[in-house]
């Protein structure tokens, strides 16, 4: 089914025992709000320009949403357990703290946008090469009424070069970005010391982990942690890999 067969009611569901189950508290009104208003917007966009073919409303909250948030739900545990993996000092990775985040190749705005609407205290950057991808990702920002996002344009290689972004992010995420060497290159120069990427991927292998290893020593990066989990509906594979500058 393509954008322009649903319905202009069609409506996220808000499945609020499995926002508990998986991430222990379900969107606030105003947050569900927003939520929809993404769903809309991007529908809205996707007659125009082609950002996805998940267009259903349960699936888009799983593999746009829930997707987008699972990389947040990691950082949350390491706060509140205070697990040994170099966060215990960074008390700003608190929900109610300010971070800087950049969202590495945005595309439309996964899951840079999702993660604004969960940490409106956050400061979120939304980076694409193509113009006409920003173009969709400002209109959502305008839609959604979103006073905590940026949007840039270019190459990541180039922009994490220049004085005003290099080295300035507490967090970078790259989704669906290339192979872990080009998400590791894209994301770690934009981080200040002590940062984290977040690295979202489908399956993953002992391979990739050696991969990641030998990379991350010759980058002076630090695995942190691959945290493997399904998605609440459709039970799909996916694993976040964080990594620490």
């Amino acid at each position: 089914m393509t954008s322009t067969d649903r319905p202009e009611t069609a409506t996220l569901p808000q499945l609020e025992d499995l926002w508990c189950d998986t991430f222990e508290r379900p969107p606030t009104p105003e947050q569900q709000a927003q939520l929809q208003a993404l769903y809309a917007a991007t529908l809205d966009a996707n007659s125009r320009v082609n950002l996805t073919r998940i267009v259903e409303p349960t699936e888009f909250w799983e593999k746009h949403v829930w997707d987008s948030l699972s990389g947040l739900h990691f950082l949350d545990r390491c706060v509140a357990n205070a697990l040994d993996l170099g966060l215990a000092q960074r008390s700003d990775w608190d929900a109610d703290k300010p971070v800087q985040a950049i969202d590495v190749g945005t595309g439309g705005g996964f899951p840079g946008l999702p993660i604004a609407i969960a940490r409106p205290n956050w400061s979120v950057t939304l980076l694409d090469s193509t113009q006409k991808k920003i173009r969709v990702v400002q209109e959502s920002i305008a839609a959604i009424g979103l006073k905590n996002c940026s949007t840039l344009v270019g190459r990541a290689e180039q922009l994490s070069r220049q004085p005003q972004h290099a080295e300035r992010y507490d967090l970078a995420t790259v989704r669906a970005v290339g192979s872990i060497q080009a998400c590791l290159e894209f994301a770690l120069p934009f981080l200040i010391d002590d940062g984290i990427a977040v690295l979202y991927r489908g399956r993953w292998s002992n391979e990739d982990t050696a991969t990641l290893k030998k990379l991350l020593k010759r980058m002076e990066g630090r695995l942190l942690a691959i945290e493997a989990f399904e998605t609440p509906i459709s039970q799909a594979v996916r694993h976040c890999v964080f990594v620490q500058v």
